[in-house]
């Protein structure tokens, strides 16, 4: 089945199953353009009659780069080229703001990206029926990406977290992710309206924006043809983040 076969269902949004995810934040106004690249373990359970496992992501690669947008896609295949990621990959990119324009760069080179839009909506919607310059096929089918609302990209982060299946890495960045995990919160406003920030002015949440965007593209992974996936994470396997992603403070809930 090729994966334009099963890119939409009547189901919702599935993607193909890849070896990794590279999530991108774009950067505003010439800031710095944020990247994770995300490998998808999965160890078998044992004790199981038929294949059951668990799978996690791990952050192996990341970086912050402060380039303009035409070069931005270059900087992006070269990093694909050195790290093999062709077929390998899902490449996910924040479709906000300027995302219409970077896409299209992006497209121009033979690159195959993802769009995420965040939205205030409530259900996800896929984006279709665009003709992608410079490709004759995509392996998402008629669909290039999809608007998702901020509430489900954060509900898939969250998820993740507290169930043990994110890994931070060790690299220069890690101890910043952790951070801006650590103080991102969501929040109910006295009109009942939820909204998500910082609770620093002084932290960012660019690697928030990459993790949840990860999380969210590894939940719409729909073959799974390794067997059956479970959320269960024993104990010894779970994540390396220790905080409470639902510790209650008043009407604040932190990741």
């Amino acid at each position: 089945m090729g994966f334009g076969d099963f890119a939409i269902s009547g189901k919702g949004i599935i993607l193909p199953d890849k070896q990794f995810i590279i999530s991108q934040d774009l950067a505003k106004d010439y800031d710095y353009t944020t990247m994770e690249i995300y490998q998808i373990s999965k160890t078998l359970l044992p004790g199981s009659a038929s294949p059951v496992y668990f799978e996690y992501l791990e952050a192996v690669f990341r970086d912050k780069k402060q380039l303009t947008y035409d070069k931005l896609p270059y900087y992006t295949k070269e990093m694909m080229d050195a790290y093999d990621m062709w077929g390998r990959c899902i490449l996910a990119t924040d479709g906000t703001g300027v995302g219409n324009a970077v896409f299209d760069l992006y497209c121009s080179i033979g690159l195959d990206p993802y769009k995420i839009v965040s939205t205030g909506g409530n259900n996800p919607n896929a984006i279709t029926g665009r003709t992608r310059s410079g490709f004759s096929s995509s392996q998402f089918g008629d669909m290039f990406g999809a608007h998702v609302p901020k509430t489900d990209l954060v509900a898939s982060l969250k998820m993740h977290l507290e169930r043990g299946m994110i890994r931070n890495g060790t690299d220069q960045y890690a101890a910043d992710s952790r951070k801006q995990l650590e103080h991102f919160k969501q929040f109910v406003t006295k009109s009942k309206r939820i909204q998500y920030e910082n609770d620093s002015p002084e932290v960012h949440d660019d690697f928030v924006i990459t993790a949840s965007q990860a999380c969210w593209i590894h939940d719409q992974m729909g073959t799974r043809v390794f067997g059956k996936p479970s959320r269960n994470v024993p104990e010894g396997k779970r994540s390396s983040y220790e905080f409470d992603p639902f510790k209650e403070d008043r009407k604040t809930w932190r990741l």
